[in-house]
């Protein structure tokens, strides 16, 4: 994890040390010309020769100021583009490229705030979680599961817009933000991503692995919070993996009559 410090602690107008370095030199050679100057004057010897030597030393001055400026610029850009690296190095999941926890809420912070102030109508928050994840850790190794959170990643990120969020909140556990939306369109769409969750299959080495998963929705309105949608997705999510897991109990037993 990059260290909040490191992030928090970028400058707007950043100075590169080198081009410091070479301004301060350029203003001690720029009060010695100055001192000269005045020097000549006291004394009335402004010939030809010394004012073309000065104004040598004005030109060298000004062309090394050139340089300076332009490694300070050089310098600006690589820091700033470090600096865009570890914030997206703080906010991405390793494993599948989505928003990690990080990313998510402040992605999810910012679009409540959208709404809120009435810039957007509001959306659809969904909960993900992965019903047979640890059958297929038991049962396959872990590099099978890392695939088919992959897999999983890879049709999440085929579903979103460009306005959409999805993440993976840690362990087999995703959620998308279907973002300034209608409720019901979203509805429809969620539900047509339930259909192709639950219809993936994993090829790992020579075998076909079924990915399957339950998900739980919440509207998200202004007003609201990303503790109270989440804390409403999530629970929504474990209704449904409940129900589920009920029915299938029910059809084992009416197996075994």
């Amino acid at each position: 994890m990059v260290s909040d410090a490191i992030i928090k602690g970028k400058a707007q107008g950043v100075t590169a040390p080198q081009a410091f370095a070479a301004t301060q030199i350029l203003e001690g050679r720029g009060e010695a010309l100055h001192a000269r100057l005045n020097s000549l004057s006291e004394r009335g010897e402004f010939d030809d020769a010394s004012l073309r030597r000065i104004a040598n030393a004005a030109l060298d001055m000004l062309r090394e100021a050139h340089v300076a400026l332009e490694d300070a610029h050089r310098q600006i850009g690589t820091q700033r583009a470090r600096i865009e690296h570890l914030e997206a190095a703080a906010t991405t999941d390793d494993l599948t490229g989505l928003a990690n926890r990080r990313g998510f809420v402040e992605a999810f912070d910012r679009e409540l705030d959208r709404t809120t102030r009435g810039l957007t109508k509001g959306g659809l928050l969904l909960m993900i979680d992965l019903d047979n994840f640890k059958l297929i850790n038991d049962t396959y190794g872990h590099a099978a599961g890392d695939a088919a959170l992959r897999l999983v990643a890879e049709t999440l990120k085929g579903t979103i817009r460009r306005m959409d969020v999805a993440a993976r909140l840690g362990g087999d556990e995703f959620v998308l933000l279907f973002s300034n939306a209608d409720t019901m369109a979203a509805v429809d769409r969620a539900q047509q991503l339930a259909m192709r969750l639950n219809t993936l299959t994993l090829r790992w080495k020579g075998e076909k692995i079924n990915v399957r998963a339950s998900i739980g929705m919440r509207a998200y309105a202004a007003g609201d919070s990303v503790d109270t949608a989440l804390h409403g997705a999530d629970s929504s999510m474990y209704a449904i993996k409940a129900k589920r897991a009920a029915r299938k109990e029910a059809k084992t037993e009416r197996a075994r009559a």
